[in-house]
């Protein structure tokens, strides 16, 4: 008998999820939630699809022109590897075993990708610009979204959730969306034309330490130390923590329940509770649960938009934190070079230690297929959650376009390629992608740029402009040897190119030349 595999429960036995088929009369046969009706398949890759059946039985699998053959081990679990097929859809995938069948329709194959972060990767559609909300694409049967739902874990989970699924793209499938990830997805749909797929897999207030699994952590073992002595002492706060909480939630739902009583808005957020032993935001128990899951869903990369929670904590090792994340996502998914791109934060007034943040997540470009969106100038000063997250996602997506996909899309501002020594000034020369030119705001006098001095104290530079290039001094420093640019939590911006790409932060030494 066929029956759709939408119809899977998730039972939680031994601290573990194991799935099976809900339909009456079902038997051992069933895949992965992941493979549902509606499903996206990446293409020119092998594709791992796994599920259960009775121990040691043969299991084949039909999709396209291809049948391929598995038998069942003998705790029932079988994996069987499709061999890459091209863009195209939709088509049915047929799952059979001895007595049972399972059919999955409306499969397209093309781009699929998996974004993962904190609130400004989970922050939805539906919180945007108006104008931008208006802007948003037609109902589109071959751009499909998957939301996974918010779960933590002690330990590795199986199965994603029950309820997570396949999602075909219109107005109200993206409203509670990842709006980064639509517009990344969008701009992939308009530019490559094919099928495209985006999980999303996202955690407000969380730290990048709850998206790392036990072992992502065991080559960096200092780092390792750090995180989890910040943890135990979060866990040494919690019961005084709680308390304070329930004071504060009490107060707060009383002066909730005066005001609803006289008719009067309230407006006041409720307090959030302390981190602790069962929180979210744990180490190890996004991997777990939201990570863990997926896995080895083929994708074709990671969007990553993660940090705000770390800066305060974590500046000075935040980098090695994300190859950390990186080198253990990519080990566990099997692709050493699977493409990441992350996003560096903009500009936000209040951010705690956010210009040596953005420093170390530069550090992590050193890694393999890796590419950093730089949203300098699309914060918001006094918002850690910018509304503006459309450029965001098209800025995420002509990053993929050029590394990944090899088209000729402008993705750079301009970057400093000479940071000279002139007597007692600086002499700073930029480089624009071709077709580009480099832009100064205000035109006579760009500002933000700073000179370290002997005694390591960087000091506001007096620019001058001479031609394309600037010259930086400061009239109390004779020997400059270094100078940054943009550095702080809301910096001041004065060098675009004319597509209006800023130049990312800087801090670099002053080469001394003959």
């Amino acid at each position: 008998m066929l029956y759709s595999p939408l119809f899977l429960r998730a039972a939680l036995l031994g601290g573990h999820v194991v799935w099976a088929v809900a339909q009456a009369m079902a038997g051992d046969l069933s895949v992965h939630p992941l493979f549902g009706d509606g499903a996206v398949l990446q293409r020119d890759l092998p594709v791992k699809i796994w599920g259960s059946a009775s121990p040691n039985s043969e299991v084949t699998l039909s999709f396209r022109a291809q049948t391929t053959k598995i038998k069942a081990e003998a705790n029932g679990s079988w994996t069987a590897v499709l061999t890459p097929e091209p863009a195209g859809g939709p088509h049915s995938l047929q799952i059979k075993s001895d007595e049972e069948a399972l059919e999955i329709k409306d499969v397209y194959v093309g781009e699929v990708w998996f974004a993962s972060g904190q609130s400004n990767m989970q922050y939805r559609v539906r919180y945007m610009k108006a104008e931008d909300r208006l802007t948003i694409a037609q109902p589109d049967g071959a751009f499909r979204i998957l939301n996974l739902r918010q779960r933590a874990s002690d330990t590795p989970q199986a199965a994603t959730h029950v309820n997570d699924r396949w999602l075909t793209v219109d107005e109200a499938s993206i409203r509670d969306f990842s709006a980064v990830g639509f517009f990344f997805g969008h701009e992939l749909r308009t530019h490559l034309n094919v099928p495209i797929g985006v999980i999303a897999s996202s955690v407000g207030g969380t730290s990048i330490r709850s998206w790392l699994s036990t072992e992502g952590l065991t080559t960096l073992p200092a780092v390792k130390s750090k995180v989890d002595q910040a943890w135990e002492q979060t866990l040494s706060k919690f019961p005084t923590a709680q308390k304070s909480y329930e004071v504060t939630l009490a107060k707060w739902t009383g002066a909730k329940t005066i005001a609803e009583a006289a008719g009067q808005p309230f407006l006041e957020k409720p307090p959030r509770a302390p981190d602790g032993p069962n929180s979210h935001r744990r180490p190890y128990g996004l991997f777990n649960g939201m990570v863990a899951p997926v896995i080895p869903y083929t994708v074709r990369g990671v969007l990553w938009y993660q940090g705000e929670s770390d800066a305060a904590e974590f500046s000075d090792i935040y980098g090695s934190l994300l190859v950390a994340l990186m080198r253990d996502w990519r080990s566990r998914w099997g692709r050493p070079d699977m493409p990441f791109l992350f996003v560096q934060l903009p500009g936000y007034a209040d951010g705690k230690n956010w210009a040596t943040f953005r420093q170390q997540q530069t550090s992590a470009l050193t890694e393999p297929a890796t590419g950093m969106a730089v949203t300098i100038d699309l914060g918001e000063e006094t918002n850690v959650h910018p509304r503006n997250k459309r450029p965001v996602g098209e800025r995420l997506a002509n990053l993929a376009l050029r590394n990944v996909y090899h088209l000729p899309v402008h993705v750079d501002g301009p970057k400093p390629v000479r940071v000279a020594r002139e007597g007692t000034a600086v002499r700073l020369n930029f480089v624009c992608e071709k077709g580009a030119r480099l832009v100064f705001k205000p035109e006579t006098s760009p500002s933000g740029f700073e000179i370290r001095n002997a005694s390591g104290v960087f000091l506001p530079a007096s620019v001058k402009m001479d031609g394309d290039t600037l010259v930086l001094s400061h009239p109390e420093i004779m020997a400059p040897a270094e100078i940054r640019y943009a550095w702080s939590a809301w910096p001041a911006l004065s060098v675009f190119d004319s597509s209006q790409l800023p130049v990312a932060p800087f801090l670099a030494p002053v080469e001394i030349l003959p």
